[in-house]
């Protein structure tokens, strides 16, 4: 929908500047906590900068964008070739598993019935994360 992808750039527009200033600011704050040996505060301070970067939190794309780039990309699970499945634009998968829904909820970041899946930039990687106790797993793209 043109609108919505309208409303999405503008608001990434708008946005950009301010998440780019809080990651500046962020890594100031670290090298502060850093060199005054207040690691507890450091270790909170990178956590919250990795979780920008692996969100897109420094991205241009919007999230119909990158959803656009991940349809009909086919993935492994945990490096097995059992375990192939594929993103269909109709927002399911198919392959391995069975069929799940899938839905974008921002760059980078898929929702499924499964979990929650965070890509890399390239979008040649993938983790998905579990509930507590259970391992994450790790997703690698194949090409066809």
């Amino acid at each position: 929908m043109r609108l919505k992808s309208t409303y999405n750039e503008t608001v990434e527009h708008a946005v950009k500047p301010i998440r780019e200033r809080y990651v500046s600011d962020l890594k100031r704050l670290l090298d502060d906590y850093t060199k005054a040996g207040k690691l507890d505060q450091a270790l909170a301070i990178k956590q919250e900068i990795g979780s920008m970067e692996r969100s897109g939190g420094d991205s241009t794309e919007t999230a119909e964008q990158f959803q656009h780039r991940l349809e009909n990309t086919s993935w492994l699970w945990n490096d097995d070739p059992k375990g192939k499945f594929t993103f269909l634009p109709d927002g399911a998968t198919k392959g391995w598993g069975g069929r799940f829904k899938w839905t974008v909820t921002k760059p980078f970041v898929v929702e499924t019935d499964k979990g929650t899946i965070e890509f890399d930039h390239a979008l040649l990687k993938g983790v998905s994360r579990r509930e507590a106790g259970k391992p994450d797993l790790q997703l690698k793209r194949v090409r066809d």
